[in-house]
């Protein structure tokens, strides 16, 4: 569905693998977005009104099943900056 959507017109896909499965395509801007821990921390412990130590393990958590969905579907390392030029 990338592919298609990315085909018929511009468009913004944030995630999905999408970094890989347009790596052959020329029009195309990967970006890596990371985030400053401390930062990233606050801003979930107020948004959830969670501890810190709960918001480090939330993200422990989401960055955990990120890695191995991109591993499963590309074979490569997620978060690997030459996979965003």
């Amino acid at each position: 569905m990338i592919l298609e959507i990315a085909e018929k017109e511009s468009c913004v896909i944030i995630g999905r693998n999408a970094d890989f499965i347009l790596k052959d395509k020329d029009n195309v801007l990967n970006v890596f977005i990371h985030g400053d821990m401390p930062e990233k921390v606050a801003r979930i412990c107020k948004l959830y009104n969670v501890t810190e130590e709960e918001a480090e393990k939330m993200m422990a958590d989401i960055d955990k099943r990120r890695m191995t969905n991109y591993r499963f579907y590309t074979d490569q390392k997620w978060g690997m900056a030459k996979n965003y030029i």
